[in-house]
């Protein structure tokens, strides 16, 4: 039986999400976007919670999409746009999901959060980040625009930055960890 890519379980009020793909350095894939989904509804709807964590095991929170895996069921409409379209949006929703629930989601970041693993994070309403966090986005080539959460956050967008130079700019929190 394969592990669990989202765990979810309670302590004291707190619901606790943990991002479990840790040999892939929790890459986001259509597995672990569906299961996190499902874990922030349960988390959210749970009565004996009041505040969701949202963490990650590995030596890091996320380094974002999963560009490695050749899928191919989307190499069969990587040049039909609405079917773009439509997986852009659920991503969006992915990423959105913390900023949308009723309870407050706090971000506990190791190692690195990049890309989508980044967005995920900055759409929490605290960031608390090791000393040893890396946060990084990339910026879209064609579009010439990065983006849009850390850009409006952090200013440091197309580029990695350790925590400890965000504490001026972000809502992002450093800790010993």
């Amino acid at each position: 039986m394969t592990e669990a890519l989202v765990l979810y379980e309670t302590e004291a009020r707190v619901g606790i999400v943990t991002l479990n793909r840790p040999a892939k350095l929790n890459a986001i894939n259509k597995d672990l976007r569906l299961a996190a989904v499902d874990a922030f509804r349960r988390a959210d709807e749970d009565p004996d919670t009041s505040v969701v964590l949202l963490r990650a095991n590995g030596r890091s929170f996320c380094v974002g999409y999963d560009i490695g895996g050749n899928d191919p069921e989307k190499e069969k409409w990587r040049h039909d746009a609405l079917r773009w379209h439509a997986y852009l949006r659920e991503c969006l929703t992915f990423e959105m999901t913390p900023w949308d629930m009723k309870k407050p989601v706090i971000a506990a970041v190791q190692g690195h959060a990049l890309g989508g693993g980044c967005e995920l994070a900055m759409l929490c309403d605290l960031t608390i980040a090791s000393e040893k966090a890396i946060f990084g986005s990339c910026a879209n080539p064609s579009a010439r625009r990065p983006s849009s959460s850390l850009t409006m956050k952090t200013g440091i967008a197309g580029r990695r930055c350790p925590a400890s130079s965000n504490l001026k700019h972000s809502k992002c929190c450093c800790c010993s960890a």
